[in-house]
């Protein structure tokens, strides 16, 4: 069975921990290994802390959707904004290991998702805005 649920915030980072305690909700609800919720909650966070710095540039008040889609087998999110676009392309997984030897504060978050999520898609859809979709298989 299908269950999607959808949430709309607005850019202000006190709004994260709602977020973070939301999805850990929806992991313990559907009985995932704690790994896996980290993993999740880690990865939610991190798109929405970028969108509210990179896409909005920490500009509060600023719509972002977030859809959860849970299946059986796969968990899939959905976070959409109307700010900013990047190039998603440039972030690679081969990088984590040079910015961790960097030890550069910034600039891991994405590649913390594809690490921690099993599908990255990012695209910029007229009349949506920018959607970041993840995808962890269960």
């Amino acid at each position: 069975m299908k269950k999607t649920i959808e949430i709309k915030i607005y850019s202000d980072f006190i709004y994260l921990a709602y977020v973070r305690r939301f999805v850990e909700s929806i992991g313990r609800e559907e009985v995932w290994d704690n790994d896996v919720i980290e993993q999740v909650v880690i990865s939610v966070d991190e798109a929405v802390t970028n969108v509210m710095e990179h896409a909005y540039e920490c500009k509060q008040g600023c719509p972002v959707k977030i859809s959860f889609v849970i299946e059986a087998d796969k968990f899939s999110v959905y976070i959409v904004d109307r700010g900013k676009s990047f190039d998603f392309r440039r972030v690679l997984i081969d990088d984590i290991e040079k910015k961790l030897e960097e030890r550069l504060r910034r600039g891991r978050g994405t590649l913390i998702m594809k690490k921690f999520m099993d599908t990255l898609e990012y695209s910029v859809n007229e009349g949506e805005g920018n959607v970041l979709k993840m995808v962890k298989h269960l």
